[in-house]
């Protein structure tokens, strides 16, 4: 998935050079942003059912990356709506268990070879408010509707069981940008959520740089840790990410 958007970066890269930056008073309303990164894992535990089930840990894995689209738009200076499809996830093959261990209803083998994938995408809109607009840092505040889903499987020659999950929930939004030059910004991104049974929390921070007029690229960290406890599942992920994006402004 990081790949798809290595070309797209080169292309505009070579054009760049002859785009001149437009006027800082050429209005753009709409920018749509495609972002990818490579992951690696601090935790990912599993058990399924809560109850019975046996702690599978993830950390013998390897991640496949992170991959989000967002579409977002400035009603006008104070008031701006964002759209974001993101998924992310884990697959590995050929990890084995230490013991017997129980997972949705099935009883996987010790020292045998196990696939496993692990997926969890999230589709969210947002409204965030310009609450303060300095010489150097613009400041938003706002909030998510945000529907998660939530992908387990695994499988042992013979045997197979998967888990699958949705749910809705609100994130609260903070959003910062520093204006470090014409060209250069320094962006922040927060949204979280938290109850006893079920949590998200999606930071980033990344450096902006303008290519021209309606291009730019961002670079940076993006930490996720999420969390469900309930009945069905116990799950609790922290995933870090070195992320880069393309983003079009128009």
């Amino acid at each position: 998935m990081v790949r798809i958007w290595i070309i797209p970066t080169i292309l505009i890269l070579m054009k760049a050079g002859s785009v001149e930056l437009a006027s800082a008073q050429e209005e753009k309303k709409w920018a749509v942003e495609l972002e990818g990164g490579a992951v690696w894992m601090s935790r990912n535990d599993i058990r399924i059912p809560n109850e019975t089930g046996t702690d599978i840990s993830t950390g013998g894995f390897l991640g496949y990356g992170l991959f989000r689209i967002g579409l977002a738009y400035d009603v006008n200076d104070r008031h701006g709506l964002r759209f974001v499809l993101a998924s992310l996830g884990v697959r590995g093959t050929g990890g084995t268990f230490s013991e017997t261990s129980d997972f949705a209803g099935e009883t996987f083998e010790p020292d045998v070879p196990t696939d496993l994938e692990y997926g969890l995408g999230t589709l969210r809109f947002t409204y965030r408010y310009c609450f303060h607009e300095g010489s150097v840092w613009q400041w938003k505040i706002g909030f998510t509707c945000a529907v998660r889903g939530t992908f387990v499987s695994l499988e042992q020659q013979g045997k197979y069981a998967e888990y699958t999950e949705a749910g809705f929930f609100p994130l609260a939004y903070l959003g910062g940008e520093a204006r470090l030059s014409d060209r250069w910004r320094f962006v922040l991104d927060f949204e979280g959520f938290a109850i006893p049974q079920e949590r998200l929390v999606d930071f980033t921070a990344q450096m902006r740089y303008r290519l021209a007029s309606r291009w730019e690229l961002s670079f940076g960290y993006r930490m996720i840790e999420a969390g469900m406890d309930k009945n069905e599942i116990f799950n609790s992920v922290w995933f870090n990410y070195v992320v880069g994006s393309i983003r079009f402004r128009f």
